[in-house]
């Protein structure tokens, strides 16, 4: 497939890279690369790329990540052969398909009076908190939390009760793939060896749905079980449990501890994690009190 990339305004300068998921630029390329591109933005450019057809899932689409000087953004291919072209108007930058061009003007004026999609979402009436808390079951508040790297395959699977259940992944390299993409290799459930929990050895057996507790169950667990947000927003689990008196917490979160990845490099495809769970006992009387905690690697 051939596709043209223009700016938006005649006679912009500067340069842009372009990096290609899950597809292959075929020209122009940067030298020894098939993922990657520099983009005078001066001039239109013709790109000749393969693409891939997107399974209903759609996580296998290919994209077209820019980085220009004042913006990042994703084109997905899909998208320009279903619409024939993408507009990205915050960023001045016009795509289409070479063999059946569109012109930018006339697409400006056939477009005029549409509404975005963040436009159109926000007048929806889930987009409240009281619109959502309409359909919200509180069962979910009893649900695990999964942390994990953005796009990643190693997930932590954190329970209420303070538990961390994960599993390890055994990874290969093939012939057929670059060396910097990792494919997940998993065995049998059976096999206690091929999976490591805390106080689990069955990873679909943990994520078995929460059973809805009693009236009594809730009220006690309110009062005692809290979880929240660090900052309200931050993808940190704040745990926070009331016993003998005592405040028991635990933070947890998941970061990447490996090398930055190179330029032009995918991160999260090579990227290792690690889960920090961090514990704290607090004692908000006057009188001291005996505390206890215990960690238990199963």
């Amino acid at each position: 497939m051939e596709i043209a990339i223009e700016q938006e305004k005649s006679g912009e300068t500067g340069h842009a890279e372009i990096e290609i998921y899950n597809g292959r630029i075929l020209s122009p390329s940067d030298a020894n690369s098939q993922i990657t591109c520099h983009w005078d933005m001066s001039e239109k450019l013709l790109m000749r790329l393969c693409y891939s057809q997107p399974q209903k899932h759609k996580s296998d689409r290919t994209l077209l990540w820019f980085r220009l000087p004042e913006a990042a953004f994703g084109v997905a291919i899909e998208d320009l052969i279903t619409h024939g072209c993408v507009y990205v108007p915050y960023a001045g930058v016009f795509v289409t398909k070479a063999s059946d061009p569109i012109n930018l003007p006339d697409y400006r004026t056939r477009i005029a009076g549409r509404k975005t999609v963040f436009e159109r979402v926000h007048e929806m009436p889930d987009q409240t908190i009281a619109g959502a808390m309409n359909v919200f079951d509180d069962i979910q508040n009893y649900s695990p939390t999964f942390l994990a790297l953005v796009c990643h395959n190693r997930k932590f699977h954190v329970r209420r009760s303070g538990i961390i259940n994960y599993s390890t992944f055994d990874y290969l390299h093939t012939a057929d793939m670059p060396t910097d993409f990792l494919i997940p290799q998993f065995a049998a459930h059976e096999d206690e060896d091929a999976a490591r929990f805390f106080e689990a050895k069955s990873f679909d057996r943990s994520l078995a749905y929460p059973k809805r507790p009693s009236p009594q169950q809730s009220e006690r667990d309110r009062n005692t079980v809290r979880r929240h947000l660090h900052g309200d927003w931050m993808p940190i689990q704040v745990l926070n449990v009331k016993e003998g008196g005592l405040i028991y917490s635990q933070c947890a979160f998941v970061a990447p501890w490996n090398e930055c990845p190179k330029p032009f490099q995918s991160g999260w495809t090579n990227q290792k994690a690690v889960c920090v769970s961090e514990f704290t006992i607090e004692n908000p009387q006057a009188e001291p009190t005996d505390a206890k905690l215990t960690l238990q690697d199963n």
